[in-house]
C-alpha cells in the first residue's frame, strides 16, 4: 500500500494491518478456488488524481487520499477499525474483489455485482457481518422489494447493483459459501472447450452449475428475479426438487 509518508510516520506497528489485508485477499482467493502464492500481488496507491471516481481496480488499485488520512475514519491502515468496523472499508474491499473477477461468470449486468460477493465473503471473515447485516446491501433492501413488486424486469436488475446483489446474497445465505467455493473450483477447472461463448451461456451455465453444486433446480429462482435462462438450461436442470 503506498501512501504518502505523513500518514505513516506516527504508525507503530504496520505490519499487523497489512497481515488483515493479506488474510483478506487469502479469503477472496479461497473462494475463488486460486492459489494466492501464485496470483497476482495486490497494489493499492492512494493519489491526489485517480483517472477514475473515487476508486478504481487494476494492477494498482488506485485511491484519492482520504482514505490516507490517519484521522479519517477509512484511513486504510487502521487495524481496529478494519476488525470492528469493517464495512466502512466496502470500497477497497470491493475494489480487490473486481481484482479477482472472471469473465465466465461476470455476465451482462455483473461487472459491479460479482466483484461485490467478494465484499459479502470479505465483511464474513474479516468483519463477522452476515450478508443481509452488511449496512452497503441492508440499504439495498427496499430497492429489491420494489424490484420484485413491479415485476421483475431484468433490464433493472442489470443496470442496479444493489438489486443485483440481492440473488448472490440469497444463494450465499441459503446454501454457504462452501457452495460457492464449489461452483468457483468448477469454472477454474473447466476446460476451454465448456466454458461459455456468450452472455446467454454464461446465464445458463453459472444457473446451470450452481444448481448442480447445491442439488437444487434454481431455474424458478432465475424467473423469481427476472434473470432469463434458455429452453435448454430449464430442460436440464427440470430432474433437480
Amino acid at each position: 500500500i503506498t501512501l504518502p509518508s505523513s500518514s505513516i510516520r506516527n504508525l507503530k506497528n504496520p505490519g499487523s494491518v497489512i497481515d488483515i489485508y493479506d488474510t483478506l485477499i487469502e479469503h477472496y482467493h479461497d473462494l475463488r478456488g486460486t492459489d494466492v502464492k501464485t496470483s497476482r500481488k495486490m497494489w493499492v496507491v492512494t493519489d491526489k488524481q485517480p483517472s477514475y471516481g473515487a476508486m478504481h481496480a487494476g494492477y494498482p488499485i488506485v485511491t484519492h487520499l482520504d482514505v490516507a488520512d490517519p484521522e479519517g475514519e477509512k484511513f486504510l491502515l487502521n487495524e481496529n477499525a478494519l476488525k470492528l468496523n469493517t464495512s466502512k472499508y466496502w470500497g477497497i474491499f470491493h475494489e480487490i474483489g473486481h481484482n479477482m473477477q472472471q469473465s465466465e461468470w461476470t455476465f451482462e449486468g455483473t461487472l459491479e455485482v460479482t466483484s461485490n460477493v467478494f465484499n459479502l465473503y470479505g465483511m464474513k471473515k474479516i468483519g463477522n457481518l452476515d450478508c443481509w447485516t452488511v449496512p452497503w446491501l441492508n440499504k439495498q433492501i427496499w430497492k429489491g422489494v420494489g424490484y420484485l413488486n413491479n415485476g421483475s424486469d431484468f433490464e433493472i436488475w442489470k443496470n442496479d447493483a444493489g438489486v443485483a446483489l440481492h440473488t448472490y446474497a440469497q444463494l450465499a445465505d441459503t446454501f454457504g459459501w462452501a457452495i460457492y467455493k464449489q461452483v468457483f473450483r468448477r469454472y477454474q477447472n473447466m476446460s476451454r472447450k465448456e466454458k461459455p461463448n456468450n452472455n446467454q451461456e454464461e446465464i445458463d451455465k453459472w444457473f446451470i452449475i450452481f444448481s448442480e453444486e447445491c442439488k437444487f433446480n434454481l431455474a424458478p429462482l432465475a424467473a423469481f428475479w427476472g434473470i432469463p435462462l434458455s429452453q435448454d438450461a430449464i430442460n436440464k436442470l427440470e430432474d433437480l426438487p
